[in-house]
């Protein structure tokens, strides 16, 4: 989610490690998993180390010589010799979100909250797979059997009775390069989501509150933001989570956050100084909420939190009817295809001549 956080690298690891990195971090539910465990052993007094080795042995017993069962191995023997902390063995192979939020808390408080958030993530994940996935295979078929239809059947059809080819030329013309339009639609979903974290200036921010998806990516990462930060001024001042969060940021990113930065060192309230940034960011309705507000960091950081949390289910709510609405705009087109299709097939038959055939 929030890809413009980084973190100090530990020591550079041997290089069949390295090549699992990635594995890692495309694995949420894996990382929910070893998030969980960590959090239980850590309630019943169990350290991180001791946490570390149990889960290497139980995976080099499972999957002998896995890749899994070499990382946690790995992890085992820094927190075991090197005696360094989590956040420190882990960076690099979560998602920096992720160790924003481990490093702000000494407890499980950092692994509770870390749970919370990708269980959201997933939950989010998994409904827009299971919703997008119908509506695109149906329209892939409808323009498979579009591409059928204009090119073999009504040309076949078309092809027995005289004219008809000629007057149909334009129809069958669509019908066979319809599904040429996939390539452009792609390609502009590509370059949207390529140039989501680097396109900036006056048009983004408008787009931003305007228009989906930007709209949506901007509360997204404004819900991860709000999440990072209160963990991260639990205990630091403002100033030092605001630096942390924009070290090594991306364009969006660094602008919206360096201009809070900014007014916050004026001496003004984050609230405050989001609203003076005049880019919508976190939210526009959180800033709203928080110009009210007076009370210290660890309050607001609770008062954070807590509305990162609303404002994730009424983004899930959100996401829930976009995606219904696609559904249904695909299923229309479906059915319009097909109608198309059907027409063009009748419009070949020769309804007098089988009438006068049956009387």
């Amino acid at each position: 989610m929030l890809g413009f956080l980084t973190f100090k690298r530990a020591a550079a690891p041997n290089a069949p490690i390295i090549r699992h990195r990635k594995k890692v971090m495309r694995r949420p539910k894996w990382r929910l998993n070893f998030y969980r465990t960590l959090a239980s052993n850590r309630r019943c007094g169990v350290n991180y180390a001791r946490t570390l080795n149990n889960m290497a042995e139980k995976e080099a017993a499972r999957r002998p010589g896995g890749a899994y069962a070499e990382i946690l191995a790995h992890w085992a023997d820094r927190a075991t010799h090197g005696g360094v902390d989590l956040d420190d063995i882990l960076s690099g192979w979560v998602p920096p979100l992720e160790l924003t939020i481990l490093s702000g808390f000494e407890d499980e408080t950092g692994l509770l909250r870390v749970i919370w958030y990708l269980k959201k993530q997933i939950s989010l994940r998994s409904k827009s797979a299971m919703y997008m996935a119908y509506p695109v295979i149906t329209l892939c078929v409808a323009m498979v059997l579009l591409y059928i239809t204009g090119n073999r059947i009504l040309p076949d059809l078309y092809s027995h009775q005289e004219g008809m080819l000629e007057a149909h030329a334009v129809q069958l013309f669509i019908m066979q390069n319809a599904w040429m339009l996939t390539f452009p639609t792609f390609a502009i979903g590509i370059l949207i989501r390529s140039t989501m974290d680097s396109f900036d200036g006056p048009v983004r921010v408008w787009l931003d509150q305007h228009l989906w998806p930007w709209t949506a990516y901007r509360r997204r990462e404004g819900q991860g933001f709000m999440f990072a930060y209160s963990a991260l001024i639990k205990n630091r001042p403002e100033l030092q989570a605001l630096d942390a969060l924009t070290a090594n940021a991306r364009p969006w990113h660094r602008t919206r956050i360096s201009a809070i930065r900014y007014y916050v060192a004026e001496g003004h309230s984050f609230a405050t100084s989001a609203r003076f940034a005049a880019h919508g960011f976190p939210d526009p309705d959180m800033i709203d909420t928080l110009e009210s507000v007076e009370v210290d960091q660890v309050v607001m950081a609770d008062i954070l939190t807590s509305l990162a949390e609303e404002a994730n289910e009424e983004e899930e709510q959100r996401q829930t009817t976009m995606i219904t609405l696609f559904v249904s705009g695909t299923m229309i087109l479906v059915v319009s295809i097909i109608f198309i299709m059907a027409r063009a097939i009748i419009s070949t038959i020769d309804l007098n001549g089988i009438t006068n055939a049956l009387q």
